[in-house]
């Protein structure tokens, strides 16, 4: 899947942010949606975002990525991006964000 110009991206599990800072800094998304569940790591991805003036674009969340619908409306992510570890593991029928996660035509 490719992130385009005009995508409203999520990144599950975002750590310092890197991928936010990428595909907003590239032009590869509307807006970004970054979830981290480390306190400390969700301030240094803010930073980094501040930093680089990314803020209109990113919006970092200090949340589990089950708090996600919180801040979410379903159907408002057209691709979502993340660096899963090998142990990561979502079953397709009982994933809650299949209808977010769905590209919207």
């Amino acid at each position: 899947v490719r992130a385009e110009s005009r995508d409203r991206c999520a990144d599950f599990g975002t750590g310092t942010g890197i991928l936010p800072l990428l595909l907003a800094g590239m032009g590869r998304a509307k807006s970004v949606d970054a979830f981290e569940i480390q306190p400390d790591m969700a301030d240094m991805a803010r930073r980094s975002v501040q930093l680089n003036g990314l803020e209109h674009i990113i919006r970092i969340h200090a949340l589990p990525v089950e708090s996600a619908d919180e801040v979410l409306a379903p159907g408002s992510i057209d691709v979502i991006v993340g660096i899963m570890a090998r142990h990561c593991r979502i079953r397709r029928k009982r994933c809650p964000w299949r209808a977010i996660s769905r590209k919207v035509g």
